[in-house]
């Protein structure tokens, strides 16, 4: 009797160790999920600095730049096209940087996992705009692949935050509200600017939708950051 008593206690013993060692291990893996959506939310949100600091930079070198009548390609031709590119090319990496981070955190359902890859889409626009500048001398074709890359842009976006808005619901209904939005600011105002905004306002315009997006994808970053707790408050 004591013998198979000793035997049992052994296991129930071993069964505790071995729920404790798993519950470790997810712990472990969580904290390390945790840290990975703060350090890729970090370099989103770095990336939007530096990307509206490359605009401000281009107004200060580039002689003669007009903000408000010039668009931002303007910035990326002559001495000191590089300034903008690297500009564009890092606020590129921000997005991508977001989209992983998103797909990683998988808060919400197919509208979610789609709009992380939208997200993708949305940076390889940014760097084909970047490198099909068109006020570089292009041919046709380059020309074409920059208006396309434009067009690209406008329609991945305008999805994207559509899709986001409804699963940010679970995450804050303001974060929701803004998403929609800035969406209905994209829908309204790319085809503005785009086809109607007339040339003595054509930077003042792109300047706005920039900063407008500029600040959701801010705001993705930031959420990133606080993912963990965001997720904690969502299970109570």
């Amino acid at each position: 009797m004591s013998t198979t008593q000793a035997t049992s206690d052994r296991t129930a013993v071993d069964d505790r160790r071995e729920h404790v060692s798993q519950a470790n291990d997810v712990s472990q893996a969580n904290d390390e999920q945790s840290s990975s959506k703060i350090v890729l939310g970090s370099l989103t949100l770095l990336s939007c600095v530096l990307v509206v600091a490359a605009d401000f930079i281009g107004w200060a070198i580039v002689e003669k730049h007009n903000p408000i009548s010039e668009t931002i390609s303007k910035l990326a031709i002559g001495d000191y096209a590089w300034v903008m590119d690297w500009g564009l090319n890092l606020f590129a990496a921000g997005i991508i940087a977001v989209a992983v981070g998103m797909f990683r955190w998988n808060f919400g359902n197919k509208k979610w996992k789609l709009a992380s890859g939208l997200l993708v889409l949305t940076a390889i626009s940014i760097l084909v705009i970047s490198e099909y500048d068109q006020y570089r001398g292009f041919d046709g074709f380059g020309a074409d692949v920059h208006y396309g890359a434009c067009y690209a842009l406008f329609g991945v976006v305008f999805v994207s935050a559509a899709c986001l808005g409804f699963d940010l619901q679970a995450i804050g209904r303001r974060y929701s509200r803004l998403t929609f939005a800035f969406a209905a600011l994209w829908l309204i105002g790319c085809p503005l600017f785009m086809f109607a905004a007339p040339d003595s306002i054509d930077g003042a315009v792109e300047r706005g939708l920039a900063i407008a997006l500029v600040s959701w994808i801010a705001m993705l970053g930031w959420l990133l950051t606080q993912a963990p707790s965001r997720r904690a408050d969502s299970s109570r």
